[in-house]
Formats: structure tokens, sequence, C-alpha cells
């Protein structure tokens, strides 16, 4: 009889936090940990959602860089850190960069990214120190330093990027 209360008020917090927003399985299994659920209760009630449908780790992982891609203009390092941070696994966390990067490739985020920075200047105009300014901050957003002098070295040629 316990052991069916653990469980239905597992589910019951579980589904409420499903309600706010999607969450990996991992995430969710330390969640209703630290409401001191058995861990039988846990596994029961992962299992009994991922059978409904709203434990998905592989859309929850494409869903979560899409939006970090996308919205937080995030390169491919960040997104795979957040990933990991929300128990996804390395390879469902590349799989789903991969995916996401087909429909918004890296380069395109680091021109959002530094137009965003630069508030409408054209990167053509900054001298050396706003350029590795620039390139730290890209840094930091999680892409790689070779992604970031490429995208600077088109403007020191006189190219302007064009996203395709």
């Amino acid at each position: 009889m316990e052991d069916h209360l653990q469980y239905k008020r597992a589910r019951e917090r579980a589904l409420r936090l499903l309600a706010l927003r999607s969450r990996s399985r991992a995430e969710l299994r330390k969640k209703l940990a630290e409401r001191d659920f058995t861990k039988a209760a846990i596994e029961r009630v992962l299992e009994n959602l991922g059978e409904l449908g709203y434990l998905d780790d592989e859309a929850f992982a494409v869903n979560r860089a899409r939006h970090l891609a996308v919205n937080r203009l995030y390169g491919n390092r960040k997104i795979e850190e957040q990933l990991r941070e929300k128990g996804i696994d390395r390879e469902a966390a590349r799989a789903a960069i991969h995916e996401v990067r087909e429909e918004f490739p890296e380069m395109e985020g680091i021109a959002r990214s530094a137009a965003k920075k630069l508030q409408g200047r054209g990167i053509d105009g900054l001298d050396k120190k706003e350029r590795l300014a620039l390139a730290r901050t890209l840094q930091g957003r999680g892409y790689h330093l070779g992604l970031i002098l490429d995208y600077l070295g088109k403007y020191e040629e006189g190219a302007a990027y064009d996203a395709e």
C-alpha cells in the first residue's frame, strides 16, 4: 500500500513538473529524488511517463538545442555543456546539435551574436582591441575559435559574411 501511495504522489509531482516545461529523464529523476520518493517509485514513474510519450530524451535534446542555438545564440560547445547538465549523454547531445545545425548553421549564430553585441555598428570599423573583445565574447558563448577567426577574417579581407 505504501509503495502505491509513493508511486501515485511521485507521478503527480512528475506531471506537475512536466506541465511547467519539458525535462530530461535524469532531470526528472533528480527532482523526484529531492522529494524523498523511493527509487522504485521514481523508476516506475519514469517508465510509465516514457511509455506514454511524456519523457523523450532525444526530442528534449533537439528542442533544447534548438532553443539555445536560435534564441540564446550559443555555440556548439555551450549547447553540449548545457545538454550534459540536463542529463543528456554526449552522443545524444551531439546528434541533437547536428540536427539543429542543419537548420541554423553555427556561422549564422556567430553573425547574429556579433550584430547583437555591436548594436548596429559595423564590424569592419572595429580596431584590434574591439575585435579581440568580440572574439572573447563569442568564445564565451561557446563558439570554436576557428569559426570566430573565419568570421572576423572575412571582414578583414573586406568581404561581408553572407549567411547561406
